[in-house]
């Protein structure tokens, strides 16, 4: 007697879930092969061949159903053979449209109805194919010819700025962080982002000397690269055509940045990040109003969203340079200030903005506000002492006190110190004095055109004229057009005030203007 069993319910429904998984999985992978979306290299040719190879395999499929003809008896195959005529000869063009014609006398299997449905789903999936094949094979041909960890977007213009987004450089062991991507789908879906070009490169960058051959091997206006390891989260970017090339977009402690509270916030830090580097695309591209406009905006956002306070610092003191009259060709002396004043609310340790603000008070008069930053910057005992004891220096009344400043600045920034402490003796009237400074001023910066300038004017007023035609022979290298003309006039200016100096200042300039510039 055979024994009854029930069917293997679990067994049966887990291979149904199975099956469906691996459609599910299927259909995905072959949606992001057309759209393009897949962190691969050759995004474009992978979506082309896949819609290529997709039409093929339909309208093979399709054309065979539209041809296919019922089969005939071995009787009626023969009583045919016996009395048929042989056809007329006809041309390619009919035998393709004989499927479709009301007038075909051919025996098909499907109805002339279906038959006509096949042939337009063949005709319209051959003009899409052409379609797509059109709008991409230029995107194509640039991924065959680039490097292949190298991908971007549509670029409209060969005069547009380029941004390269690279890997984050992260321990091997680790789960890969996705930040780079999310930055470079933000920039790429700005809806105004149609004068940059966004690319990824599937590779990290490990310093900056990296970025900014990067930046040069693939024509990039800004790189944006990264690490994430054992101790820190840092996300810079460079962009080697501002005065101040290097940014710190983000910067964490590793404990805060796998934090769940950092974590959620995530999406909003990306976003800021993203708008972080999108004001550097627009100061390069001449935006500078709008620049400040939406890196303030960005700001009002991150402050709303309590982000990481030293990222937000960072990027007060770039609204500070935004306005500063020293960087910016929109300025404004008063939102500058305050937004330096805003950085160092967040980051007390941020000594450029310290810097920047004291400068800015000195320069408006406020002079006992410029001295405390200075004060500040020097008694904290900061990178920046010794440019903050060159600036008070300038603000000293004592003639010994500017000293006392000047010969510390030689002491910390030795750059700074021998050339201001040089002019100072220059206006005092010590002249071998000056000559000393300035001539250790260019042994620390053999390049620096006003080391040059300052030392030949002291020269001429020591009444040393050949060793300041020497000295001007030697300014040439670093010279152009505008600082040549600046020269000019200061010497102009010096021989008006010692015209015992002319004939040899006389000189200099028409050697000078006859000069080969670089």
């Amino acid at each position: 007697m055979r024994e009854e069993r029930t069917p293997g319910s679990i067994p049966t429904i887990i291979k149904s879930v199975t099956d469906i998984a691996s459609s599910v999985g299927a259909v995905t992978a072959y949606l992001v092969a057309i759209i393009g979306i897949g962190d691969i290299p050759y995004q474009k040719t992978t979506s082309l061949l896949t819609i290529l190879a997709t039409s093929i395999l339909v309208i093979n499929w399709r054309w065979a159903k539209l041809r296919s003809k019922k089969k005939e008896s071995q009787g009626g195959a023969a009583q045919k053979g016996r009395g048929a005529k042989t056809p007329p000869t006809r041309s390619l063009l009919e035998r393709l449209l004989d499927p479709i014609r009301t007038t075909s006398s051919e025996n098909y299997t499907q109805p002339l109805i279906l038959r006509r449905i096949d042939a337009g789903v063949i005709l319209s999936l051959t003009l899409f194919t052409l379609g797509w094949t059109g709008v991409n094979i230029t995107g194509v041909i640039r991924e065959l010819s680039t490097n292949p960890s190298l991908t971007c977007n549509d670029s409209r213009s060969k005069d547009e700025l380029r941004i390269v987004i690279a890997d984050l450089q992260e321990p091997t062991a680790e789960p890969q962080l996705l930040i780079s991507d999310s930055i470079y789908d933000s920039l790429v879906n700005y809806e105004a982002g149609d004068f940059y070009t966004v690319c990824r490169l599937f590779e990290p960058v490990k310093v900056v000397t990296i970025a900014t051959e990067i930046a040069e091997t693939h024509d990039a206006d800004i790189v944006i690269w990264g690490r994430s390891d054992a101790v820190i989260y840092k996300i810079h970017l460079e962009a080697p055509a501002l005065g101040d090339p290097h940014r710190n977009l983000s910067e964490l402690g590793i404990s805060e940045a796998t934090s769940v509270e950092f974590q959620l916030k995530e999406p909003e830090h990306i976003s800021f990040v993203s708008q972080f580097a999108l004001t550097e695309l627009l100061l390069l591209n001449g935006q500078v109003a709008e620049a400040q406009a939406r890196l303030a905006d960005a700001l009002d956002e991150a402050v709303r969203e309590e982000l990481n306070p030293l990222d937000i610092a960072e990027g007060y003191y770039l609204l500070g340079l935004f306005y500063d009259p020293h960087f910016s060709t929109v300025p404004d002396e008063e939102k500058s200030i305050e937004s330096y004043s805003k950085a160092i609310d967040k980051n007390p340790n941020l000594y450029e903005a310290w810097l920047n603000r004291g400068f800015l008070q000195m320069i408006l008069g406020r002079n006992d506000e410029a001295i405390t930053d200075f004060n500040y910057l020097i008694e904290n005992n900061t990178p920046y002492k010794g440019s903050a004891y060159v600036n008070r220096a300038s603000l000293q009344s004592d003639p010994d006190a500017v000293m006392r400043d000047l010969d510390a600045a030689v002491e910390f920034a030795p750059e700074e110190g021998y050339f201001f402490r040089g002019i100072e003796w220059m206006n005092r009237g010590e002249f071998q004095n000056a000559i000393d400074d300035l001539e250790k001023a260019i042994e620390i910066d053999p390049e620096g055109y006003e080391n040059y300038h300052y030392l030949g004017l002291v020269q001429l007023y020591a009444g040393e004229y050949e060793a300041a035609k020497k000295t001007y022979a030697l300014i040439i290298p670093y010279l152009d057009e505008d600082i040549l003309d600046e020269v000019i006039v200061d010497l102009q200016d010096s021989a008006e005030v010692f015209p015992e100096i002319k004939p040899t200042t006389d000189e200099i300039i028409q050697a000078l203007q006859v000069a080969e510039l670089p």
